[in-house]
């Protein structure tokens, strides 16, 4: 062999594997599929049958044929795309062309190629979802496209009532990316520990994503993003303000590895499936509005406030809404019937085995209540799943339950293939409520507690699926029998109605009537058995909050308006108006554009409080760009505005 290998030509190459956006200056390959490349030869230095040519690919600073990093391999008849093979596919000559096929199972990364004693080429690896023997596979071509290629994406955010698409720009194939998205891989804790262990561990798409979920924040480690969830943000950039992720990655590589300041849940989420896509594992953004914060693992989220209706500092919280990926690929490593997404969330929220992670856990389990696959499902379920316990703290000591219409889980979204229409997959996290014949959560609490102290071997399951012919009731806990989704919510109004218990096997219950609070008016009051007792309540406190963050953390909270009144409720509906003006409001503002409204009601015949909370979302007004004559460049433009804006910028972001 007189000269270096070349492959070529390099674009067909990536063109095939579906990789040239990336670029066509170098070699980047899927595993699983072959690739060709071209020897330049002196005239009789090869003679088949008589010359040899061995070929060697190797990964990571350690290749080692144990750990999988380093494969020799020889010429062969035919490819053989289960292993590491090559083949001639042309007669010898001047040049020798062959046709090269890594081990679908092959760890992903860059790879050096030595064909021979002196020839010798730099590729890099890809996982591939077209390949059937990939961990990865999905046999939808519309979806990959959606999923591994497309650029441009969609995130949901707001409240479940008024879910707001946010535009986001992946930009999984800009210039530099795929690097920056390598260098994610060697600056996690467990390839500075030991190299070539994480090395042959990125065969794995489970190991990759579990790193993926911590390297994306910095708790642990040089990781990409640095979260923020209360106001100001001096020294960085308001999680607001991000549109893609190239920005952010490119910022974390050029600052040595250094945090990129701030993001939140949707930042961190839409990262993490910018590396996931741009490393060839199939990815989307996943929107849980009112998600909850479980810290304890019991499946409840307890909060706590005061007589005036104030949150009382608690780690356990609920999310307006919150943000998490599912990437596609294979479970080996659990029983069967669970391939497929899987959820993974990079929000720094919980420490899962010393570290701050979450996932991957498979959607299914967390539908049908498979807690102790690994990884993570009990966080995961209760974020869809959770139970709210609210109870007041009284000024003498003691404590009193609050009834609430707060459920978790609502509206679980993601981008639709193909358009940007919002699609619902919360079938996919957990049957229809069906509330009345839902299993009570003292036995899952009860289950799970015991099954802490079992054999990690043993099953557990835990089903929100409806059980025919039963009743869920419970003496802690009675709840209204609407859910949420009856209520259209209007702003400014308060819609007060008496309605039977949610439980009408409990005798007690019966007696007593749970009192029905929404922020909206009713469409469906008729619907409800009204009871034969007077009610005379005091609108205990009228509150119109801000909230930074969009959680329950009373840190987030604002005051910004109270309002007592005196109701006396038989058998009707009372609406309440109220007005909070701008200049009320305006000043108290944060990028969420979210205002909080709460009630506290108390029934002074059953000693009962009843709370009810809505966030309300003010929306920006849409901006349309329309060229409609030849671009030029340097153009100024001048809109008089009636208010000062300090610190403002306007960003247009778009692959290419």
């Amino acid at each position: 062999l007189s000269a270096p290998l070349q492959p070529q030509p390099p674009p067909y190459n990536n063109v095939e594997h579906r990789t040239d956006l990336n670029g066509i200056d170098r070699l980047i390959v899927r595993r699983g599929q072959q690739f060709s490349i071209r020897l330049y030869l002196r005239s009789g230095s090869y003679q088949p049958g008589v010359s040899a040519l061995d070929c060697v690919a190797e990964t990571g600073p350690q290749p080692s044929e144990q750990y999988g990093t380093k494969a020799a391999f020889g010429l062969t008849a035919d490819v053989n795309t289960s292993c590491w093979s090559a083949a001639i596919t042309s007669p010898p000559g001047d040049t020798l062309a062959l046709s090269i096929c890594s081990a679908p199972d092959a760890p992903i990364g860059r790879y050096s190629l030595s064909l021979g004693q002196s020839a010798r080429i730099e590729f890099i690896l890809l996982f591939n979802p077209w390949c059937p023997g990939d961990a990865v596979y999905m046999d939808n071509e519309r979806s990959l496209e959606e999923y591994v290629l497309s650029q441009d994406g969609i995130i949901f955010r707001g409240t479940y009532k008024y879910p707001i698409p946010l535009p986001w720009n992946f930009g999984q194939f800009e210039s530099g990316i795929l690097d920056i998205c390598l260098r994610t891989l060697d600056m996690n804790p467990k390839y500075l520990r030991n190299p070539g262990k994480d090395c042959s561990g990125r065969r794995n798409p489970i190991y990759v994503t579990r790193v993926l979920s911590a390297m994306i924040n910095c708790n642990d480690d040089k990781g990409v993003l640095l979260g923020k969830w209360t106001d100001g943000y001096e020294g960085g950039i308001s999680p607001m303000f991000w549109r893609g992720s190239v920005e952010i990655l490119r910022n974390w590589d050029t600052q040595a590895c250094q945090p990129v300041r701030y993001g939140q849940c949707w930042v961190f989420a839409a990262v993490a499936c910018t590396v996931s896509r741009a490393l060839g594992i199939p990815c989307r953004v996943i929107t849980n509005f009112a998600s909850a914060h479980d810290t304890n693992n019991n499946l409840v989220i307890e909060r706590y406030i005061n007589e005036n209706g104030d949150l009382v500092q608690s780690r356990e919280m609920i999310w307006n809404y919150h943000c998490w990926v599912e990437s596609w690929m294979t479970r080996p490593d659990l029983k069967s019937g669970f391939n497929g997404w899987q959820a993974s969330d990079p929000t720094p929220q919980e420490k899962s085995d010393g570290v701050y992670c979450c996932g991957p856990v498979p959607v299914k389990a967390i539908k049908e209540g498979e807690l102790l696959l690994k990884y993570d499902a009990p966080f995961v379920f209760a974020e869809v799943n959770a139970d709210v316990n609210t109870v007041m703290q009284k000024k003498d000591g003691s404590t009193s339950r609050v009834n609430t219409t707060t459920f978790v889980g609502q509206k679980i979204s993601t981008k639709s293939v193909g358009s940007d229409v919002r699609e619902d997959i919360t079938n996919l996290y957990k049957y229809p409520e069906g509330r009345p014949r839902c299993r009570p959560l003292d036995v899952w609490k009860l289950r799970f507690n015991n099954l802490c102290f079992q054999a990690p071997t043993k099953s557990a399951r835990f089903s929100r699926r409806p059980t025919t012919g039963t009743s869920c009731s419970s003496s802690s806990k009675t709840r209204a029998s609407t859910s949420p989704s009856r209520w259209e919510q209007t702003r400014g109004r308060a819609a007060i109605s008496t309605c039977s218990p949610w439980s009408p096997t409990t005798r007690t219950a019966r007696r007593s009537a749970a009192w029905c609070l929404g922020l909206a008016r009713c469409r469906t009051a008729a619907t409800w058995e009204a009871t034969a007792d007077s009610k005379t309540c005091s609108m205990w406190s009228w509150r119109l909050v801000e909230v930074g963050g969009a959680s329950d953390d009373p840190n987030f909270l604002v005051h910004l308006l109270s309002n007592n009144q005196h109701l006396v409720c038989v058998h009707l509906e009372r609406k309440v108006p109220l007005r909070l003006n701008y200049s009320k409001y305006g000043g108290q503002l944060t990028d969420d554009s979210l205002i909080r409204l709460a009630a506290l009601l108390f029934d002074y015949s059953t000693r009962e409080p009843v709370l009810a909370v809505r966030n309300i979302v003010l929306t920006d007004p849409e901006i349309k760009v329309r060229v409609c004559t030849k671009a030029k460049r340097q153009q100024t433009s001048l809109k008089r505005l009636h208010e000062r804006f300090l610190k403002c910028r306007l960003c247009s972001a778009d692959p290419g």
